[in-house]
């Protein structure tokens, strides 16, 4: 704002390219030029551009270093979740987060906390989790809360669906009640689900590939608990029905893309790439071992999820680097250590076989040939 309740610019932010601009005529453009931004050139906007959007968005003065120093990729995809999870929550409206597992939800949740300076506390719900341990955490919750009245307090129940104690959540979220007394107004609530999604069916052959079975006579006519089970078993992830309250509140997260993905992918290859690596060689073979695992990384993702029909997540690329850099610096220990492009190249293809090929079935032949062409590229 320049002075009084006067703004000096106004700036649009849509997820697509022209959105707001191709709706408008040439003349009004002409007459708001330089008054209000309504597109962003999202190609080349570094990291901190999608910063200083946030900080803008949300009200804030400045930009903490913990934020600056978080090695968390922000994208334009991200920033908009953000947004969006943020403006609910501001409204008093819990956030339920719809998302396959490994898309990025978790680490979204915990980059949004400390970019608001907003105290974290999560919990990994499980099948085994009890009433009585949701309970005894959402206490703690509450007894910081109570002591920090000034601050607010976001709860995160990571995979609720994956309990029983649908009721317990629905009323501490949704009725905001718990021991018979409103939950304090400065918690907030955060929470990721699992879709419901059919798993893809696969060939018999392939079904008996890998793993231990056992036949039953089944029974001629299966009882509901049995129909029931026979349901959840065909589904990508062991889930249990949402409260209808709580169904309301699902803000769909989505899966990524093949785009999207690899976005992430290559800056999370360029930050996590060992720093031996960074500082050793020449700039052309730096990028190119960058450019090599990432779009490998990449190519791997589209083989499982499109041929072997299979889930792969941001976890799995994580995974990758890791194995990465322990080839890189365990080959050069060797006293048959060969050159450094060498290494490097084996480093890759070993690290991929590991966290891809050994989960195939029966399409590790293609996998080999896809990943090979990529490497060659």
């Amino acid at each position: 704002p320049s002075s009084g309740s006067q703004a000096s610019t106004v700036k649009v932010l849509t997820a697509t390219d022209n959105k707001v601009s191709g709706f408008l005529s040439i003349e009004t453009r002409r007459m708001l030029n330089n008054k209000v931004k309504l597109d962003y050139d999202w190609g080349t906007m570094l990291p901190d551009g999608y910063l200083e959007i946030l900080m803008n968005v949300f009200g804030l003065s400045e930009i903490n270093q913990k934020v600056r120093r978080s090695s968390y990729v922000v994208t334009r995809d991200n920033m908009m979740k953000m947004i969006s999870i943020e403006s609910r929550i501001r409204y008093g409206i819990p956030v339920l987060i719809m998302g396959a597992t490994g898309c990025g939800k978790t680490a979204l949740v915990e980059f949004l906390c400390r970019f608001v300076n907003a105290k974290l506390f999560p919990l990994n719900v499980h099948g085994g989790i009890t009433e009585e341990c949701v309970l005894e955490f959402m206490q703690k919750v509450t007894n910081f809360a109570t002591a920090n009245r000034n601050r607010n307090v976001y709860v995160f129940f990571d995979e609720i669906n994956a309990c029983e104690s649908q009721s317990l959540f629905k009323f501490i979220v949704s009725d905001r009640v718990m021991f018979s007394k409103s939950v304090l107004p400065n918690i907030k609530f955060i929470m990721a689900a699992n879709p419901y999604a059919l798993a893809k069916r696969r060939s018999e052959a392939e079904q008996q590939v890998v793993g231990i079975t056992a036949t039953t006579d089944a029974p001629k006519q299966l009882s509901e608990a049995q129909e029931i089970e026979k349901v959840m078993s065909r589904l990508v992830y062991r889930v249990h029905p949402l409260p209808n309250t709580l169904l309301e509140l699902c803000f769909d997260f989505g899966t990524l893309s093949k785009d999207i993905e690899q976005k992430y992918v290559t800056p999370m290859v360029r930050r996590d790439l060992d720093h031996d690596v960074v500082n050793k060689g020449a700039e052309t073979f730096r990028e190119w071992i960058i450019t090599t695992l990432a779009s490998s990384i990449s190519a791997s993702h589209e083989f499982i999820r499109n041929i072997e029909h299979g889930t792969v997540s941001l976890r799995d690329v994580a995974r990758c680097i890791k194995l990465f850099n322990w080839f890189h610096n365990t080959l050069q220990k060797r006293p048959e250590a060969k050159s450094y492009d060498e290494i490097c190249g084996r480093s890759i293809i070993f690290s991929l076989m590991i966290c891809y090929h050994s989960r195939l079935s029966n399409k590790r032949k293609a996998y080999l040939i896809e990943i090979i062409r990529y490497i060659k590229q």
